[in-house]
């Protein structure tokens, strides 16, 4: 079982994952926070370069604080836990892991257990 990240404050269930432009076969690995929070999963900016994605289109986003603003989409191809998800619309911020939000979370069982600083992420 994976265990929480506990650098994060409070500590944080994390994946490790690859994100692959499935246009030009570019990959990178990044870490991703669960957030059941988010309603779409998002990108760290600085990785639009290295994958070399570019905008298909735009979308509404209500931040955390209420504050709404338009993001650019970005589809991506994305493995976590062996399990490859294609063609996933994303939109990106300047942060330095991705975010996994519901979007992606709702297509796997997740089990958290923060008594014991662990979690379960499996494809159902």
């Amino acid at each position: 079982m994976p265990k929480y990240d506990l650098r994060e404050r409070p500590p944080a269930p994390i994946v490790l994952l690859v994100v692959t432009n499935f246009e030009n076969g570019t990959s990178i690995s990044l870490r991703g926070k669960l957030d059941t929070g988010a309603s779409i999963s998002v990108l760290p900016s600085a990785a639009l370069d290295l994958l070399e994605l570019y905008p298909k289109g735009e979308t509404a986003i209500i931040g955390y604080d209420g504050t709404r603003t338009v993001r650019e989409i970005y589809y991506a191809d994305l493995e976590i836990e062996t399990i490859r998800l294609t063609s996933v619309r994303l939109t990106t911020t300047p942060r330095a892991e991705m975010l996994l939000g519901r979007d992606i979370l709702n297509q796997f069982l997740i089990t958290l257990d923060g008594k014991a600083l662990t979690f379960e992420m499996h494809d159902p």
